[in-house]
Formats: structure tokens, C-alpha cells, sequence
């Protein structure tokens, strides 16, 4: 019995991929050529072009997922689909991601004090937006989370902070940001070849610390300290930063 249904199982799953590999790609509805137009509207400064549909599970085709590339982000290519009448994907956030970086460096003085500082927004932090045009300031405003990779070099090693004192500066930063907050803090210094030679690991939900990790050296093959872990961040500002 058990056999017959494994066999079974094995004969969908093979008839599912001929049937997808023999599916057409859907030809643009006129509502997804409008949402094509609309883009070229609102950022007339990039030009779209139609790939194919969104591919689901066992290669299906999306009907309501349409793919587009963009002359302005070439390595990429971004899904689009309506959500509740209003146009929604990632480009957005691509599109706005230099400002969204600059603002988040910006903010990184007065809390660090390296030699260099700079911020990049995680990968994973991007989600899908509403693709009407707005501002650099009103979409960050309403739409960036604290997602962030921070990079902070400084002109030797021996110029590093404590440990007790990069775990001040991270909180300090966290309780600026306000609401929840995930970053991954590299230090390294400009004399040196590697990449980094620590790099500490913070997480806080809903006001409470859920990770502070601090690696040493190569990430992949290192020794931890795992510190403030589910303490309220009021408490460890307390008890850490003052």
C-alpha cells in the first residue's frame, strides 16, 4: 500500500511538471497594459519592460503577477500586482533606496563615532509598496523599516570601543529609532584586509531585546557573547547605557 501511494504521489508530481512546462505564458490583460503606462508616468525617468508573468509553485503561471525590468535597475527584476485598486511591488523601494540609506547614515552621528559610517538597508527589509510616485521624505516616512547593515571603520583596531561601550552606543541608537529595529553592526578598521573584526547582532520587537550577539572575526567560524536577551530595552538602556 504504501508503495502504490508513493508511486501515486510520484506520477502527480511528474504530470504537474509536464503541465506546467507546456503552459503558455498569459497574454497582458489591458488593466496590466494600463499598469505599465501608469509606471511610465509616474517615473518617467525609467523606462519598463514587460518580461512575463509570475511563475507559482510547480512552475504555474500567476495571472494576476505580471514581471517588469528597468532600464534605471538593470540587475533586477520586479513583480507587480493590485492590491485593494492601488498598484503595489518592490520597485518602489529600490527606487527610493539611496535616500532611504543616506537618511539612516545621517542619523548614525552623535550615537557612533568611527572614522567612517555608513548604512545599508537589508535586503529583506524590502516589501511591497505602493508604486505611485511620492517623495523621498514621505516614502521613507511612512514606509521604511529599521532593517538595517552598519558599517563603521576606524583607522586602527586599537581604536574600537569597548565592548561595553558598542553595546551603550547600539541601544542608544535603537531607543533614537523608536519601534522595532534589527541591525547588524560591522566594525572594522582601514589598515586592516578583512572584512570585518567584529561584528555585533541586535534585535528588538515590541520594546524587548530578542538578540544582541556579538561574533568575532569571521562570522561563519567564530565566538559569540550573547548579551541583553530578553530584557526590556528600557531596562538595558538602564542597566548598560547610563
Amino acid at each position: 500500500m504504501k508503495k502504490s501511494a508513493v508511486t501515486a504521489v510520484s506520477i502527480i508530481l511528474v504530470s504537474s511538471f509536464m503541465f506546467s512546462g507546456c503552459q503558455k505564458d498569459p497574454e497582458l490583460t489591458r488593466e496590466q497594459q494600463k499598469w505599465i503606462s501608469q509606471m511610465e508616468d509616474w517615473y518617467p525617468d525609467d523606462e519598463f519592460t514587460y518580461t512575463h508573468h509570475g511563475v507559482a509553485f510547480l512552475g504555474a503561471y500567476q495571472e494576476h503577477v505580471i514581471i517588469l525590468k528597468s532600464e534605471n535597475f538593470p540587475d533586477f527584476t520586479f513583480e507587480f500586482s493590485e492590491k485593494d485598486g492601488e498598484l503595489y511591488s518592490y520597485y518602489p523601494t529600490e527606487y527610493h533606496r539611496e535616500a532611504i540609506e543616506e537618511y539612516y547614515t545621517d542619523t548614525l552621528d552623535g550615537y557612533f563615532d568611527a572614522r567612517k559610517m555608513e548604512v545599508k538597508y537589508k535586503d529583506h527589509a524590502y516589501k511591497s509598496r505602493p508604486c505611485e510616485y511620492m517623495s523621498d521624505e514621505e516614502f521613507i516616512e511612512k514606509y521604511t523599516t529599521n532593517e538595517l547593515d552598519i558599517y563603521l571603520t576606524y583607522k586602527n583596531s586599537s581604536d574600537y570601543p569597548t565592548q561595553d561601550e558598542m553595546v551603550a552606543q547600539i541601544l542608544k541608537y535603537a531607543d533614537f529609532l523608536e519601534g522595532d529595529c534589527e541591525l547588524d553592526v560591522y566594525l572594522k578598521s582601514s589598515s586592516r584586509d578583512k572584512e570585518y573584526d567584529y561584528l555585533y547582532d541586535f534585535i528588538c520587537h515590541n520594546g524587548k531585546i530578542t538578540c544582541l550577539l556579538v561574533y568575532k572575526s569571521d562570522r561563519k567560524n567564530s565566538d559569540y557573547d550573547d548579551l541583553c536577551r530578553n530584557m526590556q530595552l528600557e531596562d538595558a538602556l538602564e542597566e548598560y547605557a547610563y
